[in-house]
Formats: structure tokens, sequence, C-alpha cells
């Protein structure tokens, strides 16, 4: 997975070479991040989120499922590219993060849409971008973070297949070909 691929960059010890212990044998599936505000907020877009931000420095919060997870990891590039500041709200899991986002104990959030998707229809929660390069379809309307004016924003987490390394060329294109 993105996790098991970035462990290294982020620990000072893991016990696996993510480059030299594996074969990647493919792709299984990835899954866009959805930037979220509680619906309370004056937030539409990207641009309003900013502009929140730098009005009401020190009192934006934003959650997610765990120091370290993907969407902490974008949201600090999101802050990093905008300059924005906002307090991270760390949590066990999506579903604690995003029923605090929808009851307005936070005011931000960024994950996938599958965790989203039952906050998002109950309308509680807006969601202002999405993290991929294109749209999502289950979100057309909805802007990716580099339309919305960060440029080459493209951050999707993904899950994929690997073996360990050595395994017969013929084994992971078996493998490959039928995953």
């Amino acid at each position: 997975s993105a996790a098991d691929a970035g462990n290294p960059v982020l620990y000072k010890s893991v016990r696996y070479d993510s480059v030299k212990d594996f074969e990647p044998v493919g792709l299984i599936y990835d899954a866009p991040l959805v930037l979220m505000v509680n619906s309370s907020l004056p937030v539409k877009s990207v641009e309003d989120l900013i502009a929140y931000a730098k009005e009401h420095r020190g009192k934006v919060n934003y959650s997610s499922p765990g120091n370290g997870s993907v969407s902490h990891l974008a949201m600090s590039e999101f802050m990093r590219r905008t300059g924005i500041e906002m307090t991270h709200v760390p949590y066990q899991g999506a579903a604690k993060s995003l029923t605090d986002l929808a009851a307005g104990q936070v005011q931000v959030s960024f994950d996938a849409y599958a965790a989203a998707q039952p906050f998002l229809a109950g309308g509680r929660v807006r969601a202002i971008a999405v993290s991929s390069s294109e749209r999502i379809s289950v979100l057309p309307s909805v802007p990716t973070v580099a339309e919305s004016g960060l440029g080459d924003f493209d951050l999707v987490p993904w899950v994929g297949l690997l073996a360990p390394a050595g395994t017969p060329r013929a084994v992971v294109d078996k493998v490959s070909e039928e995953l």
C-alpha cells in the first residue's frame, strides 16, 4: 500500500526495504481523498477555506483517522502549499473522525470517499475538493484541489499487491494478469 511504500521515509527504522524486498504485481485500487468541511462553516471552495483559515488562525481544527495516516499527510501537504495553519486532531479511524466533523467538533477533514459518503449524503458535511488530478465520477461537480489553484496537487492513496523479491517472473506475470 501507499503506507508501506512511504514508511521507510517516515520512520527511522523499518524491517524491510520497500524497493528491494518486494516485486510489484499490480494495483488493486486507488482511493482519492475528499476535502470536506462541516456544513455550518461558510466555506464552499478551497479558496474559501484558505481565507477562512487565515482569518481564524489557530481556531480551525482538522481531523484525520490517525497520526501518519494518508489523510494526515495530505492535509499537511495542503497546509504547506497554501500557507495556512490548522490544528490536527487525530482519531483512531475514519468513523469517529468523520462523526466529529459532522457534529462540528472539528471543522475540516480529508478522507476517502467510501468513508465520507454517508456523511456527505446526510448534508452535515460538504465536499469542496478531491485530491486526485481528475474529478471523481461519484462527485462530478466537486473540483480537484489542483483545479482550485494548487497546481499539480495529486495525492491519491492506493493499495497494490506485492510479492516477495525473487518470486519467479512467470508467477508475478500470471498473478498480475489475473488481478
